[in-house]
């Protein structure tokens, strides 16, 4: 099996190469995982990842491809970029380091809005890449297919639609934008300071923060009120959907006052802001809670998996193997390679660990390593018959995530966990 990549243009990177500890049969074929203790690492990988393309050009290309969109994305795009600014300002890794810029620049896209008059948007399709909305293809199916720039940009996306879920008026679904109720609230004061709260643990999944903000904050509105008046700033309709559904796709909301009128369009902010200031710093840590989650989720990869001399071992004969792995922030991920024979397993050719090497560019923004080994047509410490058979890498990373299977259905052959080879 070869590995062709004139799809995309390759990067050449240098890699340290860590010990790797071994467990289960010993035979000859565990010899070794490669030259790991070389201490000059491994000269020259050839690296099958395309460039990751600028954060601005991504959301560029998704807005034009809806002008609504566009339109739209300048008008509150600020104060969305302060939040996450102050959120990943608490957090410290060399994955966060790396990639705080493209999550800041997607949290100030509008781009995770089906549409202009939408409050809301599908926070678990963008994650999942099933929604049309947000930054082509999400951000499980470009992070798979090694596009971090963009899968981290629809990070900052669903940073955004949750972030919205802090602001009244989308939480009462009432109409806002550029023509209509130019709300103050979601304006940026140059007085206003975000304070981050603390107790962020990312342990709900990435959209898992989207509903609950939006419930805590439909909480509050009833108690917003106007200290001139004593009316409601923001009202739910009166057919308004159960707490838990998501009220941006429900009916209309409307300001207080008088007739529905915004009558405090000007005064919320200089008469109440203890309310900016609240939903600032809930929006903060929703914000916070998103990003730790999403790298908690993200899944250990593997690439460029081949067979030096091609797709045939001769039994009792060495045949060298090779691959890569790639983690978004852990420094060990487990490895264990199967063997199977039309689809049923036949048993383990090997395991061990591999310490990953700390990423140091944004051109490479994962935790690496790579695997050189060997293969004689054994399992389990048995030699196989002669025959076809399937090699398959799951790499498991300290998260306990696991490589996908769907890598191996994707477009492109450079993630592929398994190699077809046949026994002679």
């Amino acid at each position: 099996m070869s590995i062709h990549c004139a799809r995309k243009p390759a990067l050449v990177l240098l890699f340290a190469l860590f010990p790797l500890v071994f467990s289960g049969p010993a035979s000859a074929q565990l010899s070794a995982y490669g030259d790991l203790n070389t201490a000059a690492g491994n000269q020259g990988v050839i690296m099958p990842v395309p460039p990751a393309p600028s954060a601005q050009n991504a959301i560029q290309e998704s807005e034009l491809m809806n002008p609504d969109q566009g339109k739209w994305s300048s008008l509150f795009g600020g104060v969305h970029k302060k939040i996450s600014k102050a959120a990943m300002a608490t957090l410290n890794s060399p994955e966060f380091a790396l990639r705080k810029g493209a999550i800041i620049s997607g949290s100030s896209s509008e781009s995770g809005h089906p549409s202009m008059s939408a409050n809301g948007g599908d926070v678990a399709s963008i994650w999942y890449g099933t929604s049309k909305a947000g930054i082509r293809g999400g951000v499980i199916k470009n992070y798979e297919r090694f596009n971090s720039s963009t899968a981290y940009e629809n990070i900052g996306v669903i940073c955004h639609l949750t972030q919205d879920m802090a602001v009244p008026t989308h939480v009462a679904n009432i109409p806002h934008g550029l023509f209509v109720h130019n709300d103050t609230f979601e304006g940026w004061n140059s007085d206003d300071e975000i304070t981050v709260p603390a107790g962020a643990d990312g342990a709900l999944p990435p959209f898992g923060y989207y509903q609950p903000l939006q419930n805590e904050t439909r909480l509050k509105l009833m108690k917003w009120v106007s200290p001139v008046t004593g009316e409601p700033y923001w009202l739910e309709p009166a057919n308004r959907l159960p707490l838990g559904q998501d009220t941006t796709r429900g009916p209309k909301g409307h300001y207080g006052g008088a007739g529905g009128e915004d009558l405090f369009a000007k005064d919320k902010v200089t008469l109440s802001p203890e309310i900016h200031r609240e939903q600032l710093a809930a929006a903060a840590l929703a914000t916070v809670n998103i990003v730790k989650a999403a790298s908690r989720m993200l899944p250990p990869l593997a690439y460029d998996l081949k067979m030096k001399d091609g797709d045939t071992v001769k039994q009792g004969r060495i045949a060298p193997l090779s691959f890569g792995a790639l983690d978004n922030n852990s420094s060990r991920v487990n490895c264990v390679i199967n063997i199977y024979s039309g689809g049923v397993f036949v048993g383990e050719m090997s395991r061990g660990a591999l310490g990953m090497v700390e990423p140091k560019s944004w051109r490479m923004p994962f935790f690496s390593n790579r695997v050189r080994t060997e293969w004689t047509g054994m399992a389990d410490g048995k030699t196989l018959p002669p025959g076809e058979y399937t090699l398959e890498v799951t790499l498991t990373d300290e998260d306990g995530n696991v490589t996908p299977e769907e890598v191996n259905q994707d477009d492109i052959t450079e993630n592929d966990t398994r190699l077809k080879v046949t026994v002679e």
